[in-house]
């Protein structure tokens, strides 16, 4: 199970990245997740105090093994962890609970757990579409990542420019870590948190930080 859902992840990465013609030539490396490491990182991390899977666990958040559909893919995950990021920190901050610091290769084991947890696999035509540079471009701007990334404002890595890959993944290891700092920081400048319509302008904007690099 675990080395076919492997197989699975690293295909769904893939898709959901980057498309033709803005694809780099070598794309994002993609991470397998292990399932089992990411169910220990679920009860280690406390994700589990708030969240079920499946029954077990707590009530605050929603059951994670149930509430998504077959249309369930990493874009998905990471645009819905995304959006309400905010309010999960200040569940946690109630609660006594530190955000998880979570390495790229975290993220993918607990992409890996709550995959198999649902017992499902992913039908090819519910990846979203291959992301396209130029939409990107507008979100990185209409969201204003750009009010801090484009020149490294306020304590921000300045954007494009980091001579790295980004994935549905890479982007959520980078959320944990760095998130609640960079909420700080958007509410000092007056700035809002940026939100995502759906999983495609997501993709989209990742393509526009691979692509221009």
């Amino acid at each position: 199970m675990a080395m076919r859902f492997a197989g699975f992840l690293l295909s769904a990465l893939s898709a959901a990245v980057l498309a033709p013609p803005c694809a780099l030539a070598a794309g994002p490396a993609a991470i397998a997740g292990n399932p089992a490491r990411g169910e220990q990182l679920f009860t280690g991390d406390h994700c589990v105090t708030c969240h079920a899977v499946n029954g077990k666990g707590g009530r605050v958040g929603i059951d994670l093994g149930r509430a998504a559909s077959r249309n369930f893919t990493p874009a998905q995950l990471a645009c819905n962890m995304w959006n309400r990021a905010p309010v999960m920190w200040v569940a946690m901050d109630a609660r006594g609970i530190e955000p998880p610091r979570l390495s790229p290769e975290d993220a993918a084991d607990l992409f890996a757990f709550l995959y198999s947890s649902r017992l499902i696999g992913q039908p090819e035509s519910a990846s979203p579409a291959g992301g396209s540079a130029l939409r990107g471009k507008k979100i990185f701007a209409t969201r204003r990542c750009s009010a801090c990334h484009a020149e490294g404002h306020n304590g921000a890595p300045q954007l494009p420019g980091q001579a790295r890959s980004y994935s549905a993944v890479t982007l959520m290891s980078v959320l944990w870590r760095h998130g609640p700092a960079m909420l700080r920081r958007m509410k000092q400048a007056g700035i809002a948190w940026p939100t995502f319509r759906d999983p495609q302008e997501l993709t989209d904007l990742i393509a526009y930080l691979n692509v221009v690099q």
